[in-house]
């Protein structure tokens, strides 16, 4: 599997352990050009924060109240560490894997004046997957303006068609910071796991800074985060830029750049950036994906090897428990062997929380 998909999945798998603040007593307003309700979707806690706090709707007391507890501004000075929330959850996972064995895209190349024909149980196999997916949250409150976080999530995905199964794993713990009224510093360590036909493992350290902010559009959440990975056959270095704003009257925007380290011989991601946007449409929030990524540093039969991949994804519930995303990928590749297309297909199953 290629490194930026690994990636890609490990987030999205993390995002399943992420704790959530019951918003329910808040009273919405129906106008859209307020700011608030708009940082309540964003996906960051710190986001909607910092939009109550300024703008002080009513009934926001108790969220306002739930989230200090939880980013340790209750814990007093002197007080021993003690346990904020406790969260597991379960749920069913239905998707579509364009690589499901680790293969090659196509079944022929050419190299010069010569044609290789790839053996059909190396060419990669494509199909509908079913699994289930688990994990377990928890938080403490270490000192004031200070708490730790431990996570853990797996997933289970069968391919019936192929009979061909995928392990993902992602386990982290992180130290947060609350070091100034809206500024957080978040440093985590943790390792990725993925098993399909070949076993990839990675450790990781990171460290993500975050600022909130206001200006005449809206409210913003701006954040850099530098990672260095570990795997057996190399490390690698990471950094990222990313701002998140609530725009007045229009949605959340969510754009970013990335930049990767080069690794002689070794093909992962070196650039890329993203383009988001949510908001409620019809009723339903609604999310379009823009990405762009390059990786390279791999040569095929000594011609380095550079790809170049763009990514829509379109994200919008069916109903209260099911969440849908269609999307298509395009890879130009000087290689011919790795142009390709694909189709991007998942439905998320709301999990059961307890």
């Amino acid at each position: 599997m290629r490194p930026r998909n690994f990636l890609f999945c490990m987030l999205s798998l993390g995002l399943l352990a992420a704790p959530a603040l019951s918003s329910d007593a808040i009273e919405w307003p129906r106008s859209d050009a307020i700011v608030w309700p708009l940082s309540m979707i964003s996906g960051s806690e710190k986001l909607a924060f910092y939009s109550l706090v300024k703008e002080r709707p009513k009934g926001s007391e108790q969220y306002l109240a739930n989230f200090m507890k939880l980013d340790g501004l209750a814990h007093r000075k002197g007080e021993p560490p003690k346990k904020l929330m406790t969260e597991y959850t379960i749920g069913p996972l239905v998707g579509y894997d364009n690589n499901l064995n680790n293969g090659i895209p196509k079944s022929k190349f050419s190299v010069g004046d010569l044609l290789f024909v790839v053996d059909q149980d190396s060419v990669a196999k494509k199909g509908i997957t079913l699994g289930m997916a688990a994990s377990a949250y928890s938080r403490f409150s270490i000192a004031p303006k200070q708490i730790a976080t431990f996570k853990v999530a797996a997933s289970y995905e069968y391919a019936p068609e192929h009979n061909l199964d995928k392990i993902t794993i992602n386990a982290n713990t992180c130290w947060q910071a609350h070091v100034a009224r809206w500024t957080w510093i978040n440093s985590c360590g943790g390792y990725r796991h993925l098993r399909k036909k070949y076993e990839t493992g990675e450790k990781f350290l990171s460290t993500r800074g975050s600022q909130m902010f206001s200006s005449a559009i809206g409210h913003h959440e701006a954040s850099i985060a530098i990672e260095r990975g570990f795997r057996e056959d190399y490390s690698k270095s990471k950094v990222a830029f990313s701002l998140l704003s609530a725009v007045r009257g229009v949605g959340i925007i969510r754009t970013g750049i990335r930049w990767g380290e080069h690794i002689q011989q070794r093909h992962t991601t070196l650039n890329a950036a993203t383009f988001a946007f949510t908001r409620p449409i019809y009723g339903k929030t609604t999310s379009v994906l823009l990405n762009y990524s390059r990786a390279g540093g791999s040569s095929h039969f000594g011609q380095p090897r550079t790809d170049d991949t763009y990514t829509i994804m379109l994200r919008r519930p069916v109903n209260e428990r099911i969440i849908a995303s269609f999307g298509y990928q395009v890879t130009n590749s000087n290689i011919d062997l790795y142009q390709d297309n694909q189709i991007l297909f998942a439905i998320n199953l709301k999990s059961w929380r307890f």
